[in-house]
């Protein structure tokens, strides 16, 4: 859904206004919807996976939960902003009236734009620090950083809950990111408590039900997005954020009916789907300004070519995540490795930190 919102809105940028069916440009504009579902959702997963550390490894299980999330981000930030600064460098000769518009493209500040994103700092103070045709990374961040403030909360046990140490931690989170960030923390938080809640209460229900949950989704997401209830976005999002963690909370029966090609669809497609999400804008950009000055360009309709670069940047994420997303076990181990040598000659143990 974030790819298909995201070619009708590259289309605009490349093509200007076209004549779009109306009921492809509703689907397809729901593109933020999407986001905040994959917040929840990966608040959802990530309390999920966080059960291994604290059960197999007590609060020392800091620095494993720390390390994974490090190497799951940066096998996926690293890569692609090298990626981004090939293909906004090559677009900047060719396709100079693109790259070179700043209503598009930022031409400031370019390496506090790179820095910021390269450190995860996307969004701090509500500042968007796009870096190049790649706008999408700033969820990314926004990730990063959620990964970390729930791992320290979460496992560094209920001493560290009495400490001055936890409340410098939580002030400073709001201090650094600012109170945009924290907020979104919040929605992301939905997930968590879906998972904690589901874990005690096992609640079950029908096809029946859930689709009457998913159709209740849609209207409400309707209703914030057209017809403008509250002023602050994130209101939005935090009420269309409650019945997806409700989605969540609930189990569904084991009649609930589920192909197995749509299993195995969905478990293809996890293997790169953060290759996708930070590959597919830059890819974007690029390929609509190839169409624009090629005989094509005119020829295809936007429905039509949306649905072929959507194609492609699923092909292209699926090649680009073997050097990527399916190399974090090499990050985690460069991590590993950094942090023994920091460790040795700088700290001297950090996670006796609180106690």
């Amino acid at each position: 859904m974030v790819v298909f919102g995201h070619t009708l809105m590259v289309d605009k940028y490349v093509f200007g206004e076209r004549t779009i069916s109306p009921v492809y440009k509703y689907i397809a504009t729901n593109h933020h919807a999407a986001v905040i579902f994959f917040f929840v959702l990966s608040g959802y997963l990530i309390s999920f996976v966080s059960l291994k550390y604290s059960n197999n490894y007590g609060t020392v299980a800091l620095k494993s939960y720390l390390l994974d999330r490090w190497s799951r981000i940066y096998s996926i930030v690293i890569p692609v902003l090298l990626l981004t600064i090939i293909f906004d460098l090559y677009g900047k000769v060719i396709f100079p009236d693109v790259y070179n518009n700043s209503s598009i493209i930022p031409q400031d500040s370019i390496g506090i734009r790179f820095f910021s994103n390269l450190f995860s700092l996307q969004g701090t103070w509500g500042k968007n620090m796009q870096f190049g045709s790649n706008p999408a990374l700033w969820s990314i961040g926004y990730e990063f950083s959620f990964y970390l403030i729930f791992g320290i909360f979460i496992l560094k046990g209920e001493r560290f809950y009495k400490s001055r140490i936890f409340w410098i931690c939580a002030v400073c989170f709001i201090l650094i990111r600012g109170p945009l960030v924290a907020c979104y923390f919040f929605i992301w938080l939905l997930g968590v408590a879906a998972h904690r809640f589901s874990l005690i209460f096992h609640i079950r229900i029908g096809w029946a039900v859930t689709l009457l949950v998913l159709f209740l989704i849609i209207i409400l997401n309707h209703l914030l997005e057209r017809e403008e209830i509250f002023s602050f976005k994130v209101v939005d999002d935090f009420l269309f954020a409650i019945p997806i963690a409700l989605l969540f909370f609930f189990e569904r029966e084991s009649s609930f009916p589920e192909s197995n090609k749509i299993k195995k669809l969905n478990l293809f497609m996890a293997h790169f789907s953060f290759t996708l999400y930070g590959t597919h804008l830059p890819l974007l950009f690029f390929m609509y300004s190839v169409l624009k000055y090629s005989s094509y360009g005119n020829k295809t309709g936007p429905e039509i070519t949306s649905v072929l670069m959507v194609i492609l940047c699923i092909l292209f994420a699926y090649f680009f995540s073997k050097i990527s997303e399916s190399r974090r076990l090499y990050y985690r181990n460069f991590a590993t490795k950094s942090w023994y040598f920091f460790k040795k000659y700088f700290v001297k143990d950090f996670y006796y930190l609180g106690r």
